[in-house]
């Protein structure tokens, strides 16, 4: 009942865990083939409704990913982390994109102060080229002009951004 922070290394409890006083969570999933169930990261996080701050690092290769079984569901496509304002991020360069877009529906990002991205690694062998630009887009999504949609991060006040090892990397 004390506990305020939890790290987790690829691993995901499939019951509820009591941990309603967790402010600080880290994840790291590391050279791990598995598929995630949405679903149990969905379990995870609302059992801990209090996180403010959250710390995740993808280092992993496909087949991995976070399956979601029905997008189209209203339980599947809402935010689950209401009152995170701070989102650490690293994820290096083999994570599939996918993964990153599904794990980044979890989380209200309308809501962050603080965010910190970093990318790590270079194009995997025998890529097209365009894994830092699909890994960015996963973060950022397209917008379409004249469409009054809230800025993604509306209320990032402090920003920081490292790219390490990937070579020509395109535009943000």
């Amino acid at each position: 009942p004390n506990l305020t922070h939890l790290e987790l290394r690829n691993f995901l409890p499939y019951d509820h865990l009591h941990c309603e006083n967790v402010t600080s969570l880290t994840l790291h999933f590391t050279d791990n083939d598995d598929i995630v169930n949405e679903k149990n990261l969905r379990n995870l996080f609302r059992s801990m409704p209090k996180i403010q701050s959250l710390s995740v690092s993808f280092n992993v290769a496909g087949p991995f990913d976070i399956r979601v079984f029905n997008e189209t569901l209203p339980t599947n496509s809402r935010p689950v982390l209401l009152d995170l304002e701070h989102l650490d991020l690293n994820i290096e360069a083999r994570t599939p994109a996918h993964a990153i877009s599904h794990f980044i529906a979890l989380i209200d990002i309308h809501q962050l102060t603080r965010f910190s991205l970093r990318f790590l690694g270079a194009d995997p062998p025998y890529s097209d080229g365009r894994t830092f630009e699909r890994l960015v887009s996963a973060i950022f999504p397209f917008r379409i002009p004249g469409f009054h949609i809230l800025p993604t991060f509306a209320n990032v006040a402090e920003f920081t951004l490292r790219i390490e090892s990937f070579r020509g990397a395109p535009h943000l």
